[in-house]
């Protein structure tokens, strides 16, 4: 089912991780199946050498009863020898499947650390980046509102000396004009004298409305008493 549905859709991430994921569950169990058949297989040599082993015993007992007992004893000694030869190596075998499967789980153990040391990596530097864009946003703020404030500053007018060595002042009856009686034009974001006039006249005459309108209308006829008590 999760094959089918990639081949509708290949991007479906949640359908490879479970198709994924079976796949090494079912890795494993045939794994373990295949242990399982070999150690019955390993047990039924081992009933049959031990079956051979009894039956050649039985043969030599038969053939030895004539032989003096030291020399029985010594044959039933290495018998056992042999058979817990035997059970060590069947012992040992098992160890080796149960180490192998331990050092199999440790590595898909380190490989998940790894994917997710991995993507914690990823994370901080998509952070970080996200961070530097962030402070380059806002410098390129400050230097954009550092022009505009540049820009609307009015600059101070400069002291010019005269070749006696005396400064130009600007003349009281109009700041626009120079010493010669030209007109000077205004710096830029600067405001010319005639307007900054025309603009104060005309926020008088506004107040002048203004305060007029709060005075209570002044009655020209008393009002009449209808009884004097």
């Amino acid at each position: 089912a999760y094959k089918e549905a990639l081949e509708y859709n290949p991007q479906d991430l949640d359908a490879k991780y479970n198709l994924e994921f079976l796949q090494n569950k079912k890795g494993a169990f045939e794994k373990k199946n295949q242990d399982r058949q070999k150690n019955q297989q390993n047990q039924q040599q081992n009933q049959q050498q031990d079956q051979q082993q009894n039956q050649q015993q039985n043969q030599q007992q038969g053939q030895q009863q004539d032989q003096p007992q030291d020399q029985q004893q010594d044959q039933q000694q290495n018998q056992q020898q042999n058979q817990q030869q035997d059970q060590q190596q069947d012992q040992q075998q098992d160890q080796q499947q149960g180490q192998q499967q331990d050092q199999q789980q440790d590595q898909q153990q380190d490989q998940q650390q790894d994917q997710q040391q991995d993507q914690q990596q990823d994370q901080q530097q998509n952070q970080q980046q996200d961070q530097q864009q962030e402070e380059q946003q806002e410098q390129e703020q400050q230097q954009e509102q550092q022009q505009e404030q540049q820009q609307g500053q009015e600059p101070e007018p400069r002291q010019s000396q005269s070749d006696a060595g005396e400064p130009e002042t600007p003349s009281s009856a109009s700041g626009d004009r120079t010493a010669n009686g030209q007109s000077r034009q205004p710096l830029q974001g600067q405001m010319s004298m005639d307007n900054a006039l025309r603009i104060l006249d005309a926020l008088k005459e506004g107040e002048k409305e203004l305060q007029d309108l709060r005075r209570p209308p002044a009655h020209k006829d008393p009002r009449p008493v209808d009884k004097d008590w």
